[in-house]
């Protein structure tokens, strides 16, 4: 279902928290379910807020997949992404044992993203390549940054 340009405009300027009062006041969930909670934090507080359609994936960084290592491997999600309306918000479960060991979300994803129509990252694992992230003018959430990939892989989406 397609959100109207003026809906998202609202809600990129409207404080997270009226939102969810909102949702709360029309009573279709449960109060304790739809939001992140936890130790995700905002990056980049000093970038303006975001909203958007979310590009859901679940990914991976403890162990060498069997295919699809390389992004240039997974030309499905990359089409995936594409098919989904814009702006587009990514967001990625890292389902490790110990999530943030390796991160998806850098420079080169960032930009590739960016391309696509995504103007922010949201992974309860890590993100790297920091200021080039910040650089790029794409928002991000997550839990933490580290140094490596590790064998950060794209596990299934949508």
């Amino acid at each position: 279902m397609q959100v109207s340009r003026e809906v998202l405009e609202f809600l990129g300027r409207t404080n997270t928290c009226t939102v969810s009062n909102a949702i709360e006041a029309l009573n279709v969930r449960m109060r304790n379910e739809g939001f992140i909670h936890g130790r995700l934090r905002c990056m980049f507080p000093e970038m303006p807020p975001v909203a958007g359609y979310a590009v859901t994936a679940r990914m991976s960084a403890g162990a060498p997949p069997i295919t699809g290592l390389c992004y240039y491997q997974r030309v499905d999600f990359w089409r995936y992404v594409a098919s989904i309306p814009g702006p587009k918000i990514m967001v990625i479960r890292d389902i490790d044992r110990t999530p943030g060991i390796g991160a998806l979300a850098g420079e080169l994803h960032a930009q590739i993203g960016k391309a696509l129509g995504a103007v922010a990252w949201v992974t309860n694992g890590a993100i790297r390549d920091f200021e080039q992230i910040r650089q790029a003018g794409v928002q991000c959430f997550a839990e933490t940054t580290t140094v490596s990939h590790a064998y950060a892989h794209i596990v299934d989406f949508g």
